[in-house]
């Protein structure tokens, strides 16, 4: 039985020296690989198959993998093992492997593999715009509990709503639908994308804004309802509203991170590749919300807690908020709290760039979405106008 990896060297009917690696898949196929010797010495064949060696070595389970045979789920497989895993850092922030959103990438890609069958070379242009729009008729399925009357007890019951799914979702699936074509052709599995056949399938123009700016009135309604068992709410409400800190970052404060001698608080960020930190000075309001939750706490103790445990979602207790404020049917996230606070901070004349700062934003051109022109920016505006003539 041969050896699993060979190198050797040899010359074609012209004469021409050519140096020569064969090895063994994992499904026992013998596979080569020939790099020609430009200087015709068998020095240089020589270094060709140290190289050639040292790439197949460097491409680990990707050497295994036959781009004609190459199916579906063998390139969602490799994804998953390379690709869709926590995050690593080095000591300077950086990301060097992983995704942060590593879970909801495995779960779109267990949606591909269940639409997507057989050879990934068979995939064309249509069977992707097929995709899409299939997406884009199949409804959102959203299970609301229902409880019995009171004082009756009766078992904890689900109903199922049916919406529109929405096409931002879509464009998401299909972004990480041709980063995986993507990755075929880097690794020479694939000639070419099939997305690149047709009219682009992800047009980022098609979705509809989702921002919800909350009045005066809604916010301190939804403040109002932060009472008894949503106590815990109160917290994560002021701090979107008072700093615009994302869901995120208010769920990983921890108490080191609140500075009351210097009366700012300290947001860690994961956006794009590197860990970034920002400190936004706290309002009077914020800070007396905060100090009971810091006192006799540990530096690395989570800010935010409930039962005892480290806060990871409000969603259950902030759609009673929105019901007992009367926001119930508004289409507001808790992420529209951020874009409330840029779009105050914007309106009571703090500039674009210093906003996008204390935001976060690393692209100027995202601070602009928060520029909204609310009643009394229109107002202002005509009485300007008015004021020239």
């Amino acid at each position: 039985m041969g050896r699993d990896r060979t190198g050797s060297f040899y010359k074609d009917e012209s004469g021409a020296l050519y140096a020569r690696i064969t090895w063994t898949d994992a499904s026992g196929k013998r596979q080569q690989r020939k790099r020609k010797a430009l200087s015709g010495t068998r020095r240089e064949a020589r270094q060709h198959i140290k190289d050639l060696l040292d790439e197949l070595d460097e491409q680990g389970d990707a050497r295994s993998m036959d781009g004609a045979n190459l199916t579906f789920k063998q390139l969602t497989d490799y994804y998953e093992k390379e690709y869709a895993k926590p995050a690593e850092y080095d000591k300077h922030g950086i990301k060097k492997a992983g995704l942060r959103s590593y879970k909801d990438v495995r779960r779109k890609l267990n949606l591909l593999r269940l639409h997507f069958r057989g050879r990934v070379r068979e995939v064309s242009y249509g069977d992707l715009a097929t995709f899409k729009r299939l997406r884009l008729k199949t409804p959102v399925e959203i299970k609301r509990r229902v409880k019995g009357r009171r004082g009756k007890p009766a078992p904890v019951t689900y109903v199922s709503e049916y919406h529109s799914r929405a096409i931002a979702s879509v464009n998401r699936e299909l972004s990480l639908l041709r980063r995986l074509f993507t990755i075929a052709v880097q690794h020479k599995w694939l000639k070419r994308n099939p997305f690149h056949d047709g009219d682009p399938l992800i047009n980022i123009e098609e979705e509809e804004p989702r921002e919800r700016i909350a009045t005066k009135d809604e916010r301190m309604a939804l403040l109002a309802a932060c009472t008894g068992k949503r106590d815990h709410l109160r917290p994560v409400l002021l701090l979107a509203f008072d700093t615009g800190f994302r869901g995120s970052e208010i769920y990983r404060l921890k108490i080191s991170d609140v500075n009351f001698a210097d009366n700012c608080i300290t947001a860690v960020s994961y956006k794009g590749k590197r860990r970034r930190e920002r400190q936004f000075d706290m309002t009077q309001r914020l800070a007396r919300e905060l100090q009971p939750l810091c006192e006799g706490r540990q530096p690395d103790d989570p800010l935010l807690t409930y039962n005892s445990r480290p806060l990871k979602s409000v969603k259950r207790s902030f759609a009673t908020a929105k019901r007992l404020a009367g926001m119930a049917d508004a289409n507001f996230r808790l992420h529209d709290a951020r874009h409330t606070a840029a779009t105050r901070l914007i309106s009571l004349g703090l500039s674009l760039s210093a906003t996008g700062k204390l935001l976060g934003h690393t692209n100027p051109k995202t601070t602009w979405r928060y520029m909204h022109a609310d009643k009394d920016t229109r107002k202002r505006a005509a009485e300007l106008l008015e004021e020239e003539d």
